[in-house]
């Protein structure tokens, strides 16, 4: 399976569930795909109005920039 898609399902899965932890782990995942993720992780949490999301979903954007 493709980088796209699996990031696409990644993606599909995050908006079907309400659990933060649940989606801090698929935000975890997607971001092992490094610059390939930055783009969906950014899209993820500026759609999610749970802060504590946000904030992991920003901090792994960082971390993923610092890193490469």
């Amino acid at each position: 399976m493709s980088e796209e898609k699996q990031i696409a399902d990644l993606k599909s899965q995050f908006r079907k569930t309400t659990d933060s932890e649940l989606r801090k782990q698929m935000l975890d995942t997607i971001s092992a795909y490094k610059n390939n993720g930055i783009d969906a992780i950014n899209e993820l949490i500026s759609s999610t109005i749970d802060d504590e999301v946000k904030s992991y979903g920003l901090n792994l954007i960082k971390n993923i920039k610092q890193n490469s």
